[in-house]
């Protein structure tokens, strides 16, 4: 052991066989218990963190598909009141269309312009979002493996509250 404090328990007695690195005593380990325990209650919160971050990237992820796709029903949308603008230009030239149909496909064109530079917006927005929950989960996962580190440090300081036999033998003398 390389602590110091009183003896909670005593595990031999004169006479007993011991094996090299058996546990033959036990120091009062409160707070170095505590810290092991908090350690992990940490560690489980942070791994909970994690998986929520997780699930948030994977449902952002969902969320920048239905906007590319939104994105490309807006660009078909688009090519298709283009084409009818186009045609209508031609009918209006030749005065083969009221100047009134040709006004609705112009706004029709218009609109649809306007919904291909709203969905391209929010196609923009969602990849942003995804970027930050990214770096969200992954901030997670750095605070778990520092976490785990802090544990393996405390469990290392709780272990120096036992008292092990350093080789194999037998008990002759208890001066406790």
């Amino acid at each position: 052991a390389n602590a110091m404090g009183p003896l909670t328990a005593i595990y031999v007695k004169e006479g007993d066989h011991v094996k090299r690195g058996q546990t033959v005593a036990q120091i009062e380990a409160v707070q170095p218990k505590a810290d092991v325990e908090a350690q992990k209650a940490n560690i489980q919160s942070s791994l909970s963190d994690s998986a929520a971050a997780e699930a948030a990237l994977a449902a952002q992820q969902d969320g920048v598909r239905t906007a590319q796709a939104t994105v490309e029903k807006s660009q078909a949308e688009l090519e298709r009141t283009k084409a009818n603008l186009d045609r209508a230009n031609a009918l209006l030239k030749d005065r083969l269309i009221a100047k009134q149909d040709y006004d609705q496909k112009a706004a029709e064109y218009s609109t649809a312009v306007a919904a291909l530079a709203e969905s391209t917006t929010r196609l923009a927005q969602a990849k942003a979002q995804v970027a930050q929950s990214r770096q969200q989960m992954e901030s997670a996962q750095r605070r778990v493996a520092q976490m785990r580190a802090n544990l393996a440090r405390f469990e290392d300081i709780l272990a120096k509250f036992s008292v092990v036999s350093p080789i194999d033998g037998v008990v002759t003398n208890l001066p406790v």
